[in-house]
């Protein structure tokens, strides 16, 4: 009878002796422990997780690696390990940013995220053909002369020459130079229009194609004109025609306020005023487009 319960005591220890024991990280949780110590910038704790065997690239549910965390959180130390470590400078996270691309567009905290940046390999400049048109299509009317008229004169103005000088203009002034734009040309009336990503013959050396087509409002309205002016912006990768970006800019009522005015002559400085107060929401999210994808 002792040795039935003897032997029946030690079925029960071996059956639940492991679930006495403090249970031991798995895989995945000390991934999660690589992710979270290089986020914080915890050098040593990342090192010792490595010399455990933790994958260096392994990224969690946004696809974001212990590199991609570090640089996002300016962790400069973490990222210089991460990298003498062979971590993958060049993997993406479901949004499409590398780890460079987080750093830049979408940096998290307030460490010194320069330090982090100066330790990844910087991706080349996207090469960039940019194609600027205008359309008569929200020129309803004017109290002071023709539709035809009307047409001819904002022609003349050159709306799309000057939201391409201020698009090339804030590029190289406070746009850190992000992009190298390769063509920029003047398209005209309608010349724009279709936005299909169908590159010009002069862009065959390009990545991506920029289309800006400004939209100009007009309408007659109580003895005044009434202005406003919206701006479209589609971004095109060259190789596969794949649209990367589409947006309208200003015009609505969450966009640019109406602005009444006499005469003609009082046309130009608003639309210049506007294009020229539009140039950073154009320029920063279609940049952001071009290092979120594989051009």
């Amino acid at each position: 009878m002792l040795i039935a319960k003897s032997a029946l005591i030690g079925l029960l220890l071996a059956a639940w002796w492991p679930h006495l024991l403090p249970a031991q990280p798995s895989g995945d949780d000390q991934a999660q422990a690589l992710r979270d110590a290089a986020s914080k910038g915890q050098t040593a704790q990342v090192k010792a997780l490595l010399e455990k065997g933790v994958a260096v690239d392994s990224a969690d549910k946004n696809g974001r690696t212990p590199l991609i965390l570090a640089a996002q959180h300016g962790r400069a130390d973490v990222v210089h390990l991460l990298l003498s470590k062979a971590a993958n400078a060049g993997a993406r996270d479901k949004s499409g940013f590398t780890a460079w691309g987080l750093a830049t567009f979408s940096p998290a905290g307030h460490q010194s995220h320069q330090a982090a940046l100066k330790e990844l390999p910087q991706p080349a400049r996207p090469r960039v053909a940019v194609n600027a048109g205008w359309t008569p299509v929200r020129l309803i009317s004017s109290c002071f002369t023709s539709p035809g008229e009307l047409r001819i004169g904002i022609d003349k103005v050159a709306l799309d020459r000057i939201v391409l000088e201020q698009f090339q203009d804030f590029t190289t002034v406070s746009g850190k130079n992000l992009i190298e734009i390769v063509h920029a040309t003047r398209r005209g009336m309608n010349g724009v229009l279709t936005a299909d990503g169908v590159a010009p013959p002069e862009a065959a050396d390009a990545d991506a194609v920029v289309n800006i087509q400004v939209q100009p409002v007009a309408s007659c309205s109580a003895g005044k004109d009434s202005l406003n002016l919206e701006i479209d912006v589609r971004v095109f990768r060259v190789r596969d025609r794949g649209l990367l970006f589409g947006k309208t800019f200003g015009g609505g009522i969450k966009g640019l306020p109406a602005v009444s005015v006499d005469n003609l002559m009082q046309y130009m400085p608003v639309y210049l005023n506007w294009i020229k107060q539009e140039r950073e929401s154009l320029y920063w999210p279609t940049v952001e487009s071009l290092y979120r994808a594989a051009l």
